[in-house]
Order: structure tokens, then sequence, then C-alpha cells
């Protein structure tokens, strides 16, 4: 398409009227307003200019795009290093997709963007050409392990004021389809006297890690790595999965998720939906889940892998995963009363060996934060040896009755026998309580106020290493 240099039209009055006449009926503040209009003046003057003053002469086309693939393609290896630089690819490669937009057809055509999609408004003419160009660019970042979908839509002045809801709807529709009609082109076959990536598993080897061993049928050596994955770890040295295991040897994975984001982003809670407001909340909770995960998740506390759009997922200690992703959701409340609409988050959360596949924990983490949206949503899924689902208002309870065994001096045994009455029912708890109350093994009734959270906090006690006497 090239740029569209000024000169070449003349931008009359008539033209900046119904460019201005669109920016005011879809904008909501000044600013975004003016970036509008420029918007829509480009738009105007590439496909001919001038048509009338009826805004239903004029065609405009919607370019989204969304990566499909990236939790695959982030658990491809077991090396934290590996999956901190993969993260950071998405967001590169988003960047260098959305770069072409901008030196071909100006920045203020990009609506707006997070890690792996982002929303244009282009002219018709040379669209098709640079919705190849930016799902290249994408797909060629990422070496072409994670798959961008692109859709084109086209839509009128007048639907994009009068109803963008259903614009949008149109959108949405046609970024599903093309995913449901898109694929990756498979890697090049490599010989079968070729070694290869031993993370990947799509390339030849390069070379091996001295650093890095692995297991093969029974024998150890080091690990192969193609010239795209030894790039990667190089990249992404900062902090292996082992520096993550304190004195329980369990790190925790954790992946935190807005609920109904994607209905309010649709439209579908709000009488009047225009292209405006979609940008302003796509601009606001991407900004609040990023200032979120940079301002909790400090480095050496915890490690996230990526925090754009809704989501944020991450990998701490097991001592302080759950307690980071109560503060996260306590944090973003406090940034969601800026909204007209109630909003919540769920997560899902599991504990492991720094030995364990990251594939495996990854699609766990995904698996439990489904259970918890199934549960109602605003809450939190979690394993250890056994699957619990709580409210953020329950997890804080057991969390300060973890704190409390971990800290009373409570002999290991006398908790075992109180767990034991309690997986019964927490009335034969209560009766052991009251007994080791009355004998003056325990000091206290405390336990008494928290026996329908004993169990679960009694779980994270034994993994977290059961501390106090025996």
């Amino acid at each position: 398409m090239g740029n569209l240099p000024a000169e070449k039209f003349q931008i009359n009055k008539e033209i900046i009227n119904v460019a201005k006449r669109l920016a005011e009926g879809t904008g909501t503040g000044e600013e975004q307003v003016e970036k509008l209009r420029k918007a829509f003046e480009k738009c105007i003057l590439s496909d001919g200019g001038y048509r009338g003053e009826s805004l239903s002469n004029y065609l405009f086309c919607f370019l989204t795009a969304d990566a499909t693939g990236i939790s695959k393609y982030l658990s491809t290896s077991r090396r934290l290093p590996d999956i901190s630089a993969r993260s950071q690819i998405i967001i590169k490669a988003t960047e260098e997709a959305t770069q072409i937009i901008k030196s071909k057809v100006g920045s203020e055509q990009l609506m707006f963007e997070c890690s792996g999609s982002f929303l244009c408004l282009l002219p018709e003419r040379g669209s098709q050409q640079l919705a190849e160009d930016v799902k290249t660019a994408f797909e060629k970042k990422t070496h072409g392990q994670v798959r961008l979908d692109v859709a084109l839509t086209l839509a009128s002045g007048d639907e994009i004021v009068s109803s963008f809801r259903d614009v949008w709807q149109r959108c949405r529709r046609n970024l599903k389809k093309a995913k449901l009609e898109s694929s990756l082109k498979l890697p090049t076959s490599i010989p079968v006297d070729r070694e290869i990536c031993d993370v990947c598993g799509l390339a030849p080897k390069a070379c091996d890690d001295p650093n890095k061993t692995v297991l093969v049928n029974g024998v150890e050596r080091n690990e192969r790595l193609c010239k795209t994955c030894f790039e990667l770890r190089n990249s992404g040295r900062k902090i292996e999965l082992d520096d993550l295991s304190r004195d329980s040897g369990y790190i925790s994975a954790v992946k935190v998720d807005g609920d109904n984001f994607g209905k309010l982003l649709s439209g579908e809670t709000r009488e009047k939906f225009t292209l405006g407001k979609l940008i302003s909340l796509s601009e606001q909770i991407a900004d609040i889940m990023k200032k979120l995960a940079e301002k909790q998740l400090k480095p050496g506390k915890a490690e996230y892998l990526y925090a754009g759009g809704d989501d944020i997922m991450f990998f701490a200690p097991a001592e302080d995963g759950l307690k980071l992703a109560s503060e996260l959701n306590k944090a973003f409340q406090q940034e969601a009363k800026k909204f007209d609409t109630k909003l919540t988050l769920s997560a899902g959360a599991v504990f492991f060996k720094p030995k364990s596949p990251v594939s495996n924990v990854i699609n766990s983490v995904l698996s439990l934060l489904k259970q918890a949206k199934g549960s109602g949503r605003n809450c939190i899924a979690y394993k250890y040896n056994q699957t619990h689902v709580e409210t953020w208002s329950e997890l804080d309870k057991t969390l300060k009755l973890l704190e409390y065994l971990q800290s009373s001096g409570i002999q290991k045994v006398q908790l075992f026998a109180i767990a034991r009455a309690a997986d019964r029912s927490p009335r034969f708890a209560e009766i052991i309580v009251k007994n080791r109350v009355g004998r003056g093994i325990l000091k206290d009734e405390t336990l008494l106020n928290h026996l329908n959270n004993f169990l679960k906090a009694y779980e994270l006690y034994i993994m977290l290493g059961g501390k106090g006497p025996e």
C-alpha cells in the first residue's frame, strides 16, 4: 500500500467534516476523537476522496488479529529461561506486526494492541495485502510456531456510528471463522539420520547446551538445541525453576484471568457501544493487568510469563503463589471501581516439583482455571493432592489459618488427628478440638472457628514442610 503522502490529495473542508462527524459519533474524549478523525480522514483520502455528505457512501475496513497457540508455544520447554524468552517473543512479534501498520498507513490507524492481538481501521484499498504482511511478520518472528489469525470486515460510515455493536459482532465472527480455516505451515521434514532439537522437536540440532542434561532411554546426555532455541535460551537467561524452589521443594504456577471481559468488550453489557468505548475499555484493561503484574510480581519474588489483555500467568515459590494471587485480585478490585460494570477475576493454581514437565503444568493450570470459571467465577481453583475451589474471601481465610498452623506450635500428631476427624465431618473435628483443649493439649479453641477451612489449610501446611514440633 505504501505511505499516503498528503500532497497527492486535496484535504478539502468536506472531507474534514465527514471525518469529524464519524469521529465525534464514535469517540469518547477530545484526544481520542482527534485520533479517530485523522484515521477516518486517511481512509477516505486513500479510497477516492469525498463522496457526498451521507456517511453510508464511505466504506471502512477493520482488521482484527489474534494469536493462536501461545500456551503451547510457551510450554514447549520445561526451562524457565526458555519460557520467559518465548513470552517476550510474543510481545516483540506483536510490535513488529503493528509496526507494519504504523509505517504503511500511520499510527492513527492502530486502534489498540496487546500481546498477540490488535485492531486496526484501514482503507479498503490495499487492506488484503496489509493483512498478509502483518500475519507473515508475526509468524516469522515466532519462527512459525504461533499462528496469527487475521480477518477483514467492511462497514459503512453510518453503520460504525449508529450500530457499532453489530459491526463489532461481525468482526468477531469473521475472526472466529479465520481461526477455523487457518493453519500453520508444517515445518520441512528432517532426515531420519539428523539429530533434532530436544526443545521444539521441529528443527535439526545446532549445538549442545553444556549446562543442561536430559535423560533419554535411561541415558543422561547434554540437551540438544536448534539455532532458534539456543538463541531463545540465551536471551531468556534470568532465573531457573530451581531458583523458585524453597524449603518445601515445590513451585506454584498460577494463571489469573478476567471473568466475562469478553462479554464486556463485545458490547453485550452496554446500551450504547461505540468504537471509542471499545478502544478505551481494551486499553484500560490491558494497562491495569500489566501494571498489576509489574507491581505485585517483583523479580526474585515471582516470574510472570505474560501480562496483557485480561490475564496474567506467573511462577512463584509454593509458599507465595496463593498469597500473590490473592494480592493481585485485591489490587485489581481497587482498579476495577472505575468501570460501571462489576469486573471479577478467576484463577487456577497448581503446585509442582522443578523437574515436572512444564507443558503438563500449564495444561493443569488451564484446566483448574476452567474449573474455577465453571464454579461461578470470581474464585480460585488450586491443587496439591486434592483440588479445592474457593471464593477469594474463603482463600484468605484458608491462608490465615495456614499462618496460624505454622506459628502456633501445635504438635504435628495433634494436627493429624484433627485432620483425620475433619475428613469424616466438621462435627468430629469439633469434638477432637474440644477434647484437646480440655486436656490442655491445645491452648485455646481458635481452630473451632476455622474447621471448614482446616483440611485445605492442613494440606498446604503439609506440602510446605509442616513446620512445628513433632
